[in-house]
């Protein structure tokens, strides 16, 4: 396909997917300094109860609240709330939801704990693998205000927590939309997924992306200094007792199964193969292969490559994160 005129860079599977209201997103977004993002970030909040612990995020839309659907972002493995991680989630809002409220699922980091398990649920995570994550998550979205059906939005781990939320599911709300981008999907080996990780991904593909998106303040973000610091601190994270589990269970997710409990199995209620699913992969990437869920009725699967395709980094560009999440938009009438 041929490359739009556009201050920004995306597969060439979402130029299709701009409007004069991306546009206009992009352009606002434009204006914008690093300092500016940091002074507009709203501060996590505690929804924490006697038998719960956890913080989330809520981003309010500009205007009146639509109480018919709200926006689930759930971060990607290890990432905290910060400004990157807040450019991705309010410009996912601002294209695809910009009249719902959104809340956004930060991942533990190496200093900040967002969700909390106690021993028993640790034992559950080690020996049953994230079911307890997915249904904790499932807790805590009933907690913090969900109104409406939930349109839940997530990239690599992000994705598959998406699918797992879905599958538990919960009497106080119905899903409406999944979108899930670059989920970690194959059956290996720690040692393997951190591999296919390192191939998918990495320094020079992670700057490609960031400066495909043509945003000042996360090129700004992302300069050398702060990309390293931020390595460091993904790599240090990986060594907590939490995260390591984690990373074992994203080796061997059992994703077919899950995608199959969400479209089919959804307790308490009859199938539901109209909630919309939407799963897409990257050239390149090693972290998912199609072929394991392309026989699942009801999943919609998208391929993305061209010029500003990184792999696995593809999605540090919250264009090219937002756009590929727009279907979902158009088919549940956002």
């Amino acid at each position: 396909m041929k490359e739009q005129n556009y201050p920004f860079r995306v597969p060439d599977q979402l130029y299709p997917m701009v409007d004069d209201h991306v546009l206009e997103v992009h352009n606002k977004w434009q204006k914008y300094t690093r300092k500016d993002v940091s002074g507009l970030m709203p501060d996590p909040i505690n929804v924490s109860s006697d038998e719960l612990f956890a913080k989330v995020v809520i981003l309010e839309p500009d205007g009146e609240v639509d109480e018919t659907h709200t926006g689930v972002v759930i971060l990607p493995f290890q990432q905290a709330w910060k400004p990157s991680m807040f450019v991705r989630a309010k410009i996912d809002q601002e294209i695809n939801m910009p009249n719902s409220r959104v809340i956004v699922l930060p991942q533990n980091s190496i200093t900040e704990e967002y969700i909390r398990l106690d021993d028993t649920e640790m034992k559950l995570l080690d020996n049953n693998g994230l079911d307890i994550i997915y249904e904790k998550y499932a807790r805590i979205i009933n907690v913090s205000g969900a109104a409406g059906s939930l349109i839940l939005h997530g990239d690599s781990f992000g994705g598959l927590i998406a699918y797992g939320i879905a599958g538990i599911g919960s009497l106080d709300f119905e899903v409406a939309g999944i979108n899930g981008d670059e989920p970690p999907n194959k059956d290996r080996s720690i040692k393997a997924l951190t591999k296919d990780f390192m191939k998918s991904g990495g320094w020079s593909m992670q700057k490609d992306a960031v400066n495909d998106s043509g945003i000042p303040s996360l090129v700004e973000i992302f300069n050398t200094p702060g990309m390293a610091l931020d390595y460091a601190r993904f790599g240090i994270a990986s060594f907590t007792k939490f995260n390591k589990l984690i990373k074992k269970h994203m080796a061997s997710p059992h994703f077919a199964d899950l995608v199959r409990r969400a479209l089919n199995e959804y307790p308490g209620s009859e199938a539901r193969l109209s909630t919309y699913a939407k799963t897409g992969y990257v050239e390149g990437s090693q972290m998912f292969d199609h072929e394991i869920v392309s026989d699942i009725a009801g999943l919609e699967l998208a391929h993305y490559d061209g010029v500003a395709s990184h792999a696995h980094s593809t999605m540090d560009n919250p264009m090219a994160s937002a756009l590929s999440k727009k279907l979902v938009k158009k088919v549940v009438n956002l």
